[in-house]
């Protein structure tokens, strides 16, 4: 029998017993009297923890040679070795099980080929997990009472020497980080210059850092520990199974002038102001950028499937705007490339190709203008305003005759002046949100209705023939655009499920530009493509 061990040390601080280097000589020793076992070998992870098996590649490599029939039967110490995580012990024994792997754990006495092996490991394995988290829980509380004694958990960064929980400023890196501060707040130069000039100039980097970087500078730029304030918990662990890292939104613990800084607080803020403003800049540019044209985002090439990227072209005529595969724009293919054989294309092919497909869409005008007329008729069949403004007007004269008793329970000293003042005051607020009511009653009966009916009938006639371009249309309705050579393009309208085919030909220039467009079968296209 092909017999594998696992070992498993999660710190190097495990007691004697557990040390990797006495595991794994007391599995030699266990396979070797074994006569009828043969050791294939034995596997073992050092500072791993036993809540995930991500971390673990020799756990893996151990489950994928036990997969491929190279192990028989897998012995471990105690299921706490094996796993702390009761449904990976679970979940990896069963599936071992179902290849005829046996795991043998030593001291809990378990087999799982056993008929009661699945049984006796839930209860280990959920003993284990709750072991765990008892240690995690531990482990946090012990971190947390350092924190609020300011203990400092940081990794080493440029500016400051780390030890033990202090920082102290390293005087030679920190002029680098006031040289980075400035270069920002006094010069303008962002992020990415500022790495270029670091980087020309071979300015040494801190043990951590490879290179300079945009991303570095801006982390040092943002990282509060340069003006002497410390912030903790930024991150915490939300999972102690999975070790899942999420943002801390709520319980961070903040010292400020915790410690020497290296950066004057004035120059501090004013960098913070300008990094927040950019961020703000960025966003309203992104969010124009993206929502400017119609199409944006929203045209690739058919060939190499690249977005397009568009800009303007001067003509004799006037300024176009086109439409060209970022491949072709990025690395200039000429026409016989086979990434892309197109140039552009006029953003005025791609509307009047659009106004096809809108119209194909369109339902019957006679149909829609129906539909207008009916509901029109039904709201002046409903047109009960009058009754409304009566109702109203009704309300204000029971508002006013309430002010009226009031008034009398003021002579008869009923009431205090105070509480006539606030009672009168709320009843002027209700007669004035009547009013308000009526006043805009009044506004719409006074609105033509017959004629808005025949300007709505006129546009809608207008919309539904395509006879003028809707760009706004066109943009809630399109999903994508793929162009083709020899004059055809793919229309994908959104919760369509095959794209509109269009094949267009093109006369004349200037004013005078005239694009003819045949709507085809999108079938086609589809089987084009797939040749």
């Amino acid at each position: 029998m092909k017999v594998a061990a696992y070992c498993r040390v999660s710190t190097d601080k495990d007691d004697q017993s557990n040390s990797l280097e006495n595991q794994i000589k007391f599995f030699y020793e266990y396979i070797k009297n074994h006569p009828d076992w043969e050791l294939s070998k034995i596997y073992y992870d050092e500072g791993a923890s036993g809540t995930s098996i991500k971390k673990r590649p020799e756990f893996n490599n151990m489950i994928e040679d036990a997969e491929n029939g190279k192990v028989n039967l897998i012995v471990t110490k105690e299921v706490s070795r094996f796993a702390r995580n009761t449904v990976d012990t679970l979940n990896y024994t069963r599936l071992l099980k179902a290849k005829n792997v046996g795991v043998l754990f030593i001291n809990d006495n378990i087999n799982t080929l056993d008929n009661d092996g699945e049984f006796r490991l839930s209860i280990m394995a959920s003993v284990a997990q709750e072991e765990s988290r008892k240690i995690s829980a531990r482990v946090k509380w012990g971190i947390m009472r350092q924190m609020r004694e300011g203990f400092v958990f940081s990794s080493p960064m440029i500016g400051y020497d780390y030890n033990k929980g202090v920082l102290t400023v390293n005087e030679e890196e920190a002029e680098i980080v006031k040289r980075i501060f400035d270069l920002y707040v006094n010069h303008g130069y962002g992020s990415g210059k500022i790495a270029e000039i670091l980087t020309s100039e071979n300015t040494p980097t801190c043990k951590r850092i490879k290179k300079w970087s945009s991303t570095l500078i801006l982390r040092i730029l943002k990282n509060e520990k340069y003006v002497g304030d410390l912030i903790q918990q930024k991150r915490i662990t939300s999972d102690y199974l999975t070790h899942s890292i999420v943002v801390n939104e709520e319980d961070k613990l903040y010292f400020r002038d915790h410690h020497e800084p290296i950066v004057a607080r004035a120059i501090w803020d004013k960098a913070q102001q300008i990094i927040s403003d950019k961020r703000n800049n960025t966003s309203a540019n992104s969010l124009g950028r993206s929502n400017r044209y119609w199409c944006s985002g929203k045209v690739r090439c058919g060939i190499c499937g690249n977005t397009c990227v568009t800009k303007t072209k001067k003509a004799i005529y006037g300024t176009i705007r086109i439409y060209r595969c970022a491949g072709h724009a990025e690395h200039n293919f000429g026409e016989g490339n086979s990434c892309c054989n197109r140039s552009y294309i006029d953003e005025r092919i791609l509307l009047s190709c659009m106004r096809v497909v809108a119209k194909n869409l369109s339902p019957s005008i006679s149909i829609v203008l129906k539909d207008i007329r009916d509901a029109y008729e039904y709201s002046r069949r409903r047109n009960d305003s009058a009754d409304k403004l009566s109702e109203l007007y009704k309300k204000i004269n029971n508002l006013e005759q309430k002010k009226k008793k009031l008034l009398d329970l003021l002579i008869e000293d009923v009431i205090s002046k105070e509480d006539y003042q606030r009672s009168v005051a709320e009843l002027s607020c209700k007669t004035s949100g009547i009013k308000l009511d009526i006043d805009k009653i009044t506004i719409e009966n006074s609105f033509n209705k017959d004629k808005a009916y025949s300007e709505i009938e006129i546009s809608v006639s207008s919309y539904l023939k395509q006879e003028i371009i809707t760009r706004d249309l066109y943009k809630e309705i399109l999903d994508k655009i793929l162009i083709y050579p020899e004059n055809k393009i793919d229309v994908q309208i959104k919760e369509e499920e095959k794209p509109f085919s269009v094949k267009y030909s093109r006369s004349g220039r200037g004013t005078q530009y005239v694009v003819d467009c045949v709507l085809q079968n999108a079938n086609i296209a589809g089987e084009q493509r797939n040749a």
